[in-house]
């Protein structure tokens, strides 16, 4: 992560943070705050933490220094990443005292994203970068997922909270009563 003036050169692999996530205004006037972007599977360590403290104001040991905006320190720690088995390498080549053979071992594919938080695509720039939820299938627990009749009724200030099934039980109504008043009325002969 570096701050640099607007006019310095952007670093090879680095991204500015252009716009805020919420409001989409600009993150500096005078100042470009940059990332660097790279493949999580090549990377030791990575920024967990981003802190904009007044200067004055007392910061952990474990936080590193970028810079200062508007009596404002910029302030951000580094963990280290766990070792993720390299996509890139071949599964299927044959170990070293055995040639021709394959291995046994399941064949990996490069990872692969399920969805993409659509803001921070333009910043993304195609790089191959993994977040923690890339590849975790989501599923409700089955202790979670009940069945309509296994609902509660619940009386929240006085308003009593019904399934869909209970509210179509108690409005049910099938009209017989008209269609059978209709079906008298063609019916029943005329007077002359």
């Amino acid at each position: 992560m570096k701050l640099m003036d607007l006019k310095d050169k952007l670093p090879a692999d680095f991204t500015p943070i252009q716009e805020t996530m919420d409001t989409h205004e600009p993150v500096l006037r005078n100042k470009r705050l940059c990332v660097k972007l790279a493949p999580q599977h090549s990377a030791e360590a990575a920024i967990c933490d981003v802190q904009l403290q007044h200067r004055s104001k007392h910061i952990s040991s474990h936080y590193s220094f970028i810079g200062e905006v508007n009596s404002m320190g910029i302030w951000y720690r580094v963990a280290n990443l766990p070792k993720i088995l390299d996509p890139l390498k071949d599964k299927t080549s044959p170990a070293p005292g055995q040639p021709g053979q394959i291995s046994t071992t399941p064949v990996l594919g490069a990872p692969r994203r399920n969805a993409t938080r659509p803001d921070s695509e333009h910043q993304i720039s195609g790089l191959n970068i993994m977040s923690g939820m890339d590849d975790i299938p989501f599923v409700i627990s089955e202790q979670f997922a009940k069945k309509l009749g296994d609902t509660q009724r619940v009386n929240l200030m006085g308003i009593t909270i019904k399934s869909l099934a209970e509210i179509e039980e108690e409005y049910t109504y099938t009209f017989n009563t008209e269609y059978s008043t209709a079906t008298y009325l063609t019916e029943a002969p005329t007077c002359p």
